[in-house]
């Protein structure tokens, strides 16, 4: 029982006298080896999928969707974050200007529809692990509403 005590107070001891724990005074004065991020950087590192995608600065590539529960969807191309042509599933080519004013023409459209739909009975998500954007996004309004349930198939590719 003393030995416990002995080695309790001994551990007590060093804390207070170095200011911190037995575990931590090794790596309390090492610092970041080269190519390391400091503390503050890996604060600071993409966390959710928005940021990932933004941390990737893609401006140009063709986004592919359909609409769900349907097979209707768009080729979209964007060139520097525009999108420049549409082409509907059935092959007919659309302005981006003659688009519904909530049909989604680029990845930031997307996450626009996930914003948008933040308050739905369910919410439903998946991202590409590589560059962040949504590949599915399923959306049920209400509960307890038969056949309400819509939402996106998205496909990109990159040059």
């Amino acid at each position: 029982m003393n030995r416990i005590h002995i080695q309790l107070a001994a551990a007590i001891l060093a804390v207070v006298v170095t200011g911190c724990s037995p575990n931590d005074a090794d790596s309390a004065t090492t610092s970041p080896g080269p190519g390391e991020p400091t503390a503050t950087e890996e604060a600071t590192v993409s966390t959710t999928p928005r940021e990932l995608w933004d941390s990737f600065g893609l401006g140009t590539y063709t986004l592919m969707y359909a609409y769900v529960p349907s097979d209707e969807g768009f080729t979209v191309e964007v060139v520097d974050g525009v999108p420049v042509r549409i082409v509907h599933t059935n092959g007919e080519t659309r302005l981006p200007e003659r688009m519904p004013p909530d049909a989604p023409t680029s990845v930031e459209g997307f996450f626009e529809v996930i914003d948008a739909n933040s308050g739905a009975y369910s919410l439903v998500v998946d991202y590409n692990d590589e560059l962040g954007y949504p590949t599915r996004i399923l959306i049920d309004p209400e509960d307890g509403v038969e056949d309400d349930e819509w939402g996106y198939t998205i496909t990109l590719v990159t040059e």
